[in-house]
């Protein structure tokens, strides 16, 4: 038993150490940065709105050692994402129940190698209709399901493209 223990032990350590790419170039669907402080934190029962205005820009980019690989690159990204939370009264095991939905509203301008394309449009929206969140002073966690539905513009043959072209949860 010891040993077994001994296992499952080192193999959540390994696996929370390692790094998984399971997208091209490591990319991830949720636009980091979006969140702040009290991210973990549902409100009380009600409606919200909710706006986030990102702004990315890069002109170079990096190897795996940190060195900036000598490529004509550019990308500027303007994102306004709208999310519409619901708060309901309804408590399971103690949580409240709610529900959310974010829509990117992105423009997207990328230049590389003597080539330039840009995009504007609606990006993939996320919708979570079971978010449940427990308040337990000073503490407040939240757990949720998002589903990225892949409707912002996608073609592999672009570079700036919307969306990424496939469901995820």
């Amino acid at each position: 038993m010891k040993r077994m223990t001994g296992l499952l032990v080192g193999m959540t350590l390994l696996g929370l150490t390692m790094r998984g790419l399971a997208t091209e170039g490591g990319g991830g669907a949720y636009p980091n940065g979006a969140e702040g402080l009290m991210s973990g934190a549902l409100p009380p029962p009600g409606q919200y709105l909710v706006n986030y205005l990102m702004f990315y820009d890069a002109a170079s980019l990096k190897n795996n050692d940190g060195h900036t690989i000598p490529i004509d690159f550019k990308v500027r990204a303007v994102a306004d994402v709208v999310r519409f939370v619901n708060v309901t009264p309804i408590t399971v095991c103690g949580a409240n129940w709610a529900q959310q939905i974010f829509v990117p509203i992105t423009y997207l301008e990328v230049s590389a190698m003597h080539n330039h394309e840009q995009a504007f449009g609606i990006g993939d929206v996320i919708v979570d209709p079971f978010v449940f969140g427990w308040h337990k002073p000073p503490f407040h966690w939240i757990v949720g399901l998002d589903t990225y539905l892949p409707v912002g513009k996608y073609d592999r043959n672009d570079m700036a493209n919307l969306g990424r072209n496939y469901w995820t949860f």
